[in-house]
């Protein structure tokens, strides 16, 4: 009887493990600044970064497409898996007016 009371505190567990954090920072190539509000694509999941060019977000571990959109900067997609909680600092470059 106390192994079925248990069963679901330990699938709560279990699943728990399976999520985790991604945290980072946005920023410009040359000039080295954090950039506020950059949209942040991970998998159709769209977050924003702060004032401070920082985000966060929590995900199952797995492959990952993540995309930066930012006015006047080029377009930055990376792949990446997430097995524990990640950490990134991410480059964008200003675009070329060619």
């Amino acid at each position: 009887m106390k192994l079925i009371l248990l069963l679901p505190f330990f699938i709560f567990l279990f699943d728990f493990n399976s999520y985790h954090q991604i945290k980072g920072t946005i920023v410009d190539h040359t000039t080295n600044e954090n950039l506020a509000g950059v949209s942040i694509n991970i998998n159709n999941k769209i977050i924003y970064t702060d004032l401070d060019g920082n985000f966060s977000t929590i995900v199952k571990k797995g492959h990952y497409i993540l995309e930066t959109n930012y006015i006047s900067y080029e377009n930055i997609k990376n792949e990446i898996e997430i097995k524990k909680d990640t950490n990134l600092k991410i480059n964008v470059f200003p675009q070329s007016n060619i």
